[in-house]
């Protein structure tokens, strides 16, 4: 599923309710987007989904990528151009990268390439989390973070390096 330009903004009262972004099917494309919601932004629960040149602010409820929930999940995260913008000044019940899934889903993968992850704080918020696993015995570590930046990408901020076995060919 394509979607471009859309906006999805909730602005009720942030710690008492839920508001997902976006879970569409395997091979859907995210672009040119902004996000703000109170629960999980990105769901990687059905397959591969791409982001490109949008903007999510990461509140004190929710992932900004929620890679399973349950037993049910998988799928890779493409991200060219994600922007993060950590929005509390309390706390983050999630990461970036989250994982609320059993132990069943299968090992979700975050691959980046071109701007790839960028990440910001304004001025009297706290930074939100790289990753959280919410506490689970999990089949995997978070060592499924690749990082792929073609030649003359300027770097907008240190790469994350991919300390695991995956390529980004």
């Amino acid at each position: 599923m394509p979607a471009s330009g859309i906006r999805v903004i909730d602005d009720r009262d942030e710690y008492h309710n839920n508001s997902d972004g976006f879970g569409g099917g395997d091979g859907s494309v995210i672009e040119n987007s902004y996000f703000d919601t109170w629960d999980d932004t990105f769901k990687i629960y059905n397959g591969d989904l791409t982001v490109r040149n949008t903007t999510v602010l990461h509140n004190g409820n929710g992932a900004p990528v929620q890679m399973a929930g349950g037993d049910y999940g998988h799928g890779t995260l493409i991200a060219d151009g994600l922007k993060v913008v950590s929005h509390s000044r309390n706390h983050y019940n999630q990461g970036v990268f989250s994982w609320a899934g059993g132990t069943k889903s299968d090992s979700p993968t975050v691959k980046l390439t071109g701007r790839g992850l960028i990440r910001s704080t304004p001025a009297g918020m706290r930074t939100g989390p790289l990753y959280v696993w919410n506490g689970y015995d999990l089949p995997f570590s978070p060592r499924r973070i690749i990082a792929c930046a073609p030649p003359g990408v300027p770097a907008e901020q240190p790469p994350l390096v991919d300390s695991g076995t995956g390529s980004c060919r």
